[in-house]
């Protein structure tokens, strides 16, 4: 496993394969996670085509896991976010939350909404913002940076990552993470035939996850608030 993936492993892969068989629900930050940090006066930002595909294998390879049942995508953002509102609809996530500065405000709406406890939930992370979700959830991916050496050691001190990638964000990190984990629950194999031929098991997975209508959140200390433009489908 070391060999393939060069990242750190703070866990065993045995002990992050028994956790993501509990996954339902999986959580991203945007800024540092899906692209470098960078940003135009407007808080635009970018996304890689690498790491969108990599994540639509880790919810199809979610999906089989869960029995044929779509497990819930969803971005948290500190921030407000028109590219990570953009790319959550284009590709049909559950929801974005955005303004989040207390990120476990947005974990306890979550578990209460579907019915998640915390070790159900995989998250994929950057810095000082996600700490307190990443000490709580089931699985734990720190995408990094390399210019946070303290960050990262103090993370490691609270053991509140289980991988950390080899790549940044940006430059293929989430495709990295999703790699890992469709090896590590054991269908990556399976989750690449059934996409290459596009057969009637992708085929009934892809028209669920089309059909998944992305609610736009706001977050502030009181809680959980809809966007007056809650949702809608980019296709």
């Amino acid at each position: 496993m070391e060999a393939a993936f060069s990242g750190e492993f703070l866990n065993d892969e045995i002990t992050i394969a028994e956790r993501l068989a509990h996954i339902k629900m999986w959580l991203f930050d945007w800024d540092g996670v899906f692209h470098p940090g960078t940003k135009n006066d407007r808080g635009e930002s970018s996304f890689n085509e690498i790491d969108a595909m990599g994540l639509n294998l880790l919810r199809f390879s979610s999906y089989l896991n869960l029995e044929h049942t779509l497990p819930a995508f969803a971005i948290v953002t500190g921030v407000n976010n028109p590219t990570g509102a953009y790319f959550a609809q284009r590709e049909h996530f559950d929801a974005i939350y955005m303004g989040a500065k207390d990120k476990t405000v947005v974990l306890d709406y979550i578990c209460s909404k579907h019915n998640l406890t915390p070790d159900q939930i995989g998250f994929c992370f950057d810095d000082v913002l996600d700490i307190n979700v990443a000490e709580k959830v089931g699985v734990r991916f720190l995408i990094s940076h390399g210019s946070n050496p303290i960050t990262r050691d103090f993370m490691r001190s609270k053991s509140c990552f289980d991988y950390a990638t080899a790549f940044g964000g940006g430059f293929g990190a989430l495709r990295e993470v999703s790699e890992l984990c469709m090896t590590l629950m054991g269908n990556a194999d399976e989750v690449l035939e059934h996409r290459t031929s596009f057969d009637d098991t992708y085929n009934t997975y892809w028209n669920s996850r089309q059909k998944t209508d992305t609610k736009v959140f706001t977050v502030d200390l009181s809680g959980v608030h809809p966007h007056e433009q809650e949702s809608r489908h980019q296709k």
